[in-house]
């Protein structure tokens, strides 16, 4: 991620432009460009250590928008990165309030980019509901990860397994908590040691379920 940073750090929005794998969409200009950029560098920041870095970051990105076309795409970026940020703080009751905010007004072709997704915030919206929101809510955000056409959505399938399993032992919905168990153990059937923590713990929950 540190190295990601760096090469990210060094793109212009005209290499952007030129490089994207992307057909060019007609709202995106150099200036949509700098702010995709500056939010994956404030991302990367943010998860590296490198709060003040992301917090100037965000700060010139506050300055560039907002974009016609692209609805509501510059504030609620905006209003992700500040979520991120006071999750690193650990207020993880600020980050919620400022997740409810997000409505993801964007037009459904520029979803195709990461940024625009939203995949993060919306996982980090699940999670949050869950542990100190509203359950029924976090359900929803998980299985719209979950039966999403989008690629950005599918790294996050094993946790949002994790979530929908959690939130149906404690509804009492067993045979959905089986399946969700089920699922995340198919899908890291082969994790490295970073997951390999909570596959033994998903393991040891579904031999644990009632046989009913």
């Amino acid at each position: 991620m540190t190295a990601l940073l760096e090469t990210v750090r060094n793109l212009t929005p005209t290499k952007i432009l030129e490089s994207s794998w992307l057909p060019p969409y007609e709202d995106m200009t150099e200036q949509f460009a700098t702010f995709e950029r500056d939010y994956h560098i404030a991302m990367l920041a943010i998860h590296t250590g490198g709060l003040d870095e992301a917090r100037r970051t965000i700060g010139a990105m506050e300055q560039s928008g907002p974009f016609p076309g692209l609805g509501e795409l510059h504030e609620e970026t905006l209003t992700a990165l500040r979520a991120e940020l006071l999750l690193r703080h650990g207020d993880e009751a600020g980050a919620l309030e400022e997740l409810r905010t997000i409505d993801y007004e964007i037009p459904h072709a520029i979803s195709v980019r990461s940024m625009a997704d939203g995949t993060r915030s919306r996982f980090l919206r699940a999670e949050l509901e869950r542990t100190i929101g509203d359950s029924e809510t976090a359900r929803g955000f998980y299985l719209g990860l979950d039966q999403s056409w989008s690629w950005w959505d599918t790294g996050y399938r094993p946790q949002v397994y994790w979530g929908l399993a959690k939130i149906a032992e404690k509804q009492g919905r067993i045979a959905d908590a089986r399946l969700a168990y089920t699922r995340l153990l198919a899908l890291w059937k082969d994790a490295d040691d970073v997951n390999r923590e909570r596959f033994e713990e998903a393991r040891a929950a579904l031999e644990s379920l009632p046989n009913r």
